[in-house]
């Protein structure tokens, strides 16, 4: 997407993510995991999250990241008289993190840009899917209601739409089973360990 053309010798090394426990009793909570920070389209994302919250009152948003933009969230959420389902956690540790994420239903992961994140990764790891944007690695990773679920646009009447259409469906126990065996097939150590010595000609 950034119009770099790749040679034909390119290898492509995968990343990979520790398998950590899943967890069968899923919340009604949606989870952002990103830097805090202007591309990264937390606000759009909030105000969508908050016209989804009128027709799904029973839903709550986790926002686990920091970044120049803490502040400006937390102003916004309190405008919005949001505070009391919309969770601005921070900055959280690995350990901290694996404590809230396994109980998402659904990763949000709006952004104009991006490389492969590991927080998608990660949060596939444990059945989250994401519904992220189309940029990137994740064009790659996510294949639309199989594994994840790809967002058409990054504005707050977008993201509020996708989000009602992704809870309301039939498919998101699939997908989140699916997204989780994208992640045992392909990107596990021992999967980039087999992958590096493919590419590396070893």
């Amino acid at each position: 997407d950034r119009g770099i053309e790749l040679s034909d010798k390119t290898k492509i090394i995968h990343l990979y993510v520790e398998q950590m426990q899943s967890s069968d009793s899923k919340q009604n909570k949606v989870g952002m995991l990103c830097r805090l920070a202007s591309g990264k389209c937390v606000l759009e994302s909030i105000e969508g999250f908050f016209e989804f919250h009128k027709t799904h009152p029973d839903y709550t948003l986790d926002i686990v990241g920091d970044g120049l933009l803490f502040d400006d969230c937390k102003k916004f959420i309190k405008i919005l008289k949001a505070e009391s389902f919309v969770k601005l956690h921070g900055w959280l540790s690995h350990d901290e993190l694996f404590k809230i994420m396994p109980s998402w239903r659904l990763l949000l992961f709006a952004t104009k840009t991006e490389g492969l994140p590991n927080s998608v990764l990660e949060s596939m790891s444990v059945a989250v899917p994401a519904l992220c944007s189309p940029v990137g690695g994740l064009k790659d990773l996510i294949t639309d209601k199989e594994n994840g679920y790809i967002l058409g646009r990054d504005e707050p009447e977008t993201i509020a739409q996708a989000l009602s259409d992704v809870i309301d469906s039939d498919t998101l126990q699939r997908v989140s089973d699916n997204a989780k065996n994208t992640i045992k097939e392909k990107f596990t150590l021992e999967k980039a360990q087999e992958n590096f010595k493919n590419q590396m000609g070893f």
